[in-house]
């Protein structure tokens, strides 16, 4: 044998003898989980409600395409009530009363006993925590995660509250007279009383609370206390938790402590803001007749007065009005602007490029954009003074010698006896305004009037002012209805469309801006138009409706009694009513309900399914592969997927529910005092429904589309659902395959 063959065959033993070994540490693997299970339970299937069995608090249990986790949580003995879900659906937690006394049931494990609890049970923010507070014995106690803190007499525990990241609790408290702060379980005081408004900030790493002792209150800051002052109010965090800031009142004059450093004494002083990126403060403040703008503690005046404290939206640029002398002046970054009898309503452009401000001097109103005065009008008009979405356009309402105009960068408008407005597109390329002269109506789009028109606010009210105008979704056009000479029109991108004798409201675009629908009524017949084509009479039409690629498009419709579907112009019918017609998600299949010589069917792409005696809750999977509804005959209500009718019959079935893969089906159900839960077509329990009845307000109206006592994990790989078996409540937990 050579020195090749050699080689080959030591390669060959070496690969035989690993997989032989990888297959005994395999099996021995599967030998040990096997032996780690714990003994079966009696499952609902096997237990009797009036006799059940004791058992193991868990259990796995395997079926050919699942396995079943079973934990008894508890046993429910007397009332029950506060049932609470944390905010991740994980854990559940509820009061029971038994023999006199009251225990909190958290995920199964008995807390207490206690004489009373003051609701309500409260989940941290991240579902990790519980905390409420309970008294037994005379005395109150907070208790947290099961651990009590305590005791405390008086009026117990006053307030808590979790930290927005949950690592941490506190609460107000009183024991022997005395009020406490506690904070993750360390009492700070004695004080004489603790303010409600104790507060983290949004970090979680910060927090303040007011007391009051010997007379006087104090703000406490990280354990720091900054006082001694009469009062406090409005102790705040900003957005980005670096900075915090409460007003506070001491011997009659006011102050505002930021960051623990007093800015005053003020002897008026009106609320601060800060800037939208938290790094900025400001605001206006009066002390020996004089007013200041204070910006970051830096007192900017002397002013006889001061207004408008505006931050712009980067938080680069500060704004304010400012009076000294009886004249006006606007302060933009330190810098005083111009000289007026009065100056109001400072506005940046939302990409803080731009600043703009209404002015008045010597009876003439002017508009000052980015320090330069634009011709002197008799009147500015406030609120239509706004830039576009893209900040490349300004507009506002002017009058001058009578007339009202419409001013678009610089460029005036008119003259009118009225406008209202203006409207930019969503990118800000078109702009619109609603305009009126010689009691005549226009909409004028990009400078060109339309119209004119009646004036319909006598007999409509002051809201329809702008006969619904409104933009395209991509911006594109532009439509709104209008009445002239006593008829109706639709206008489209400057087009008008008619005359018809009435005009509806439920006007609309496709998603993608390239198709318009409209339902009119012309010698007493209603029709759709769509993209300008006239479809078929009816006596009525409604609720015209575009799939959402655009692709496709539905309406209802009746003539002599009878009604249709017509979906992308063809008419399907007749039926004696229809109803619930829906598009799926990804436009690929289309369903609606209709009713025929008293029975109800669901058509489901052309195809009827039915009949029933009625049909309700209509529910699409979330890849738009299935639809599953609500169905009724001979009395009894069931589900249908796919048109297949589901399980059994039941006296209701409510909240049907995909898993987020859309491979798995789910609902409630009950009959005869039973509470079901079916998966996939099959029952995989039954409660009692007593709590149902106590605690989920069961059972549910017939408007529920959801339910609390069971969902599909996010990763679709468990279902999670609640029994109750006898007065035991099971916490059951299916995984899917």
């Amino acid at each position: 044998m050579n020195q090749k063959s050699i080689w080959i065959l030591i390669i060959t033993i070496i690969i035989v003898a690993s997989i032989a070994i990888g297959g005994i540490f395999l099996w021995q693997s599967l030998k040990v989980r096997n032996i780690g299970k714990v003994p079966e339970v009696n499952t609902p299937e096997n237990v009797s409600e009036n006799n059940p069995k004791k058992t193991p608090e868990t259990t796995p249990e395997k079926t050919p395409e699942t396995k079943l986790v079973s934990r008894k949580i508890a046993t429910i003995q007397g009332n029950l009530s506060g049932f609470t879900f944390s905010p991740d659906s994980q854990h559940f937690t509820y009061e029971t009363y038994k023999q006199g006394k009251v225990f909190v049931v958290l995920d199964g494990k008995e807390m207490g006993s206690y004489d009373d609890l003051i609701r309500y049970l409260t989940f941290s923010p991240d579902s990790h925590h519980l905390a409420y507070r309970a008294k037994k014995q005379g005395k109150w106690f907070m208790v947290l995660d099961g651990k009590e803190m305590g005791p405390y007499n008086g009026a117990g525990i006053c307030d808590y509250t979790f930290s927005p990241d949950s690592q941490h609790l506190a609460y107000a408290a009183e024991k022997q007279g005395k009020a406490f702060m506690v904070l993750d379980g360390k009492e700070m005081g004695p004080y004489d009383g603790v303010y409600y408004d104790f507060t983290f900030s949004p970090d979680s790493h910060h927090f303040a609370y007011g007391v009051k002792k010997q007379g006087k209150a104090f703000m406490v800051l990280d354990g720091k206390e900054m006082g001694p002052y009469d009062s406090i109010y409005h102790p705040t965090f900003s957005s980005d938790s670096q900075h915090f800031v409460c007003k506070v009142e001491s011997q009659g004059k006011w102050f505002v402590v930021l960051d623990g450093k007093e800015m005053g004494p003020y002897d008026v002083y009106h609320n601060f803001t800060f800037s939208p990126d938290g790094h900025h403060l400001a605001y206006a403040a009066e002390k020996q007749g004089k007013w200041f703008m204070v910006l970051d503690g830096k007192e900017i005046g002397p002013y006889d007065s001061v207004y408008y404290p505006t931050f712009s939206p980067d938080s680069q640029h500060f704004t304010y009005s400012a009076k000294r002398q009886d004249k006006r002046f606007m302060v933009l970054d330190g810098k005083e602007i111009g000289s007026y009898d009065d100056t109001y309503h400072p506005i940046f452009s939302p990409d803080s490029q731009h600043f703009a401000y209404r002015a008045e001097k010597q009876g003439k109103w002017f508009v000052v954009l980015d320090g330069k005065e634009i011709t002197p009008y008799d009147s500015v008009y406030y609120p239509f003074f706004t830039f576009s979405p893209d900040s490349q356009h300004f507009a506002y309402d002017i009058e001058k010698q009578g007339k009202v105009f419409m001013v678009l960068d610089g460029k005036e408008i008119g003259p009118y006896d009225y406008v209202y407005g203006p409207i930019f597109s969503h990118d800000g390329q078109h702009f619109a305004y609603k305009a009126r002269k010689q009691d005549k109506r226009f909409i004028v789009l990009d400078g060109k009037e339309m119209g004119p028109y009646d004036d319909l606010t006598k007999e409509m009210g002051p809201y329809d002012v702008y006969y619904n105008f409104t933009f395209s979704p991509d911006s594109q056009h532009s439509t709104y209805r209008a009445r002239k000479q006593g008829k109706w029109f639709m206008v489209l991108d400057g087009k008008e469309i008619g005359p018809y004798d009435c005009v509806y409201y439920d006007f609309t675009f496709s998603p993608d801006g390239q198709h318009f629908v409209y339902d009119v009524k012309k010698q007493g017949k209603a029709f759709i138009v769509l993209d300008g084509k006239e479809m078929s009479s009816y006596d009525s039409v409604y609720h015209p409706t575009f799939s959402p690629d655009s692709q496709h498009f539905t309406y209802e419709a009746y003539k002599q009694g009878k009604a249709f579907i017509v979906l992308d112009g063809k008419e399907i019918g007749p039926y004696d009513d229809v109803y619930y017609f829906t598009f799926s998600s990804d436009s690929q299949h289309f369903a609606y309900g209709a009713e025929k010589q008293g029975k109800k069917f669901i058509v489901l792409d052309g195809k009827e399914i039915g009949p029933y005696d009625d049909v309700d809750n209509f529910v699409s999977s979330p890849d738009s592969h299935h639809l599953a509804y609500e169905a009724k005959k001979q009395g009894k209500w069931f589900a249908v997927l796919d048109g297949k009718e589901m399980g059994s019959y039941y006296d209701g079935v409510y909240g049907l529910t995909f898993s987020p893969d859309s491979q798995h089906f789910a609902y409630g159900a009950y009959k005869q005092g039973k509470w079901f839960v079916v998966l996939d077509g099959e029952e995989v329990g039954h409660s009692s429904n007593r709590i149902m009845a106590n605690v989920f307000d069961f059972p549910p109206s017939s408007s529920s589309s959801s339910s609390s006592f069971f969902s599909f994990a996010p990763n679709s790989k468990y279902f999670y659902y609640y029994l109750l078996i006898g007065d035991d409540l099971w916490f059951k937990v299916k995984e899917l395959k």
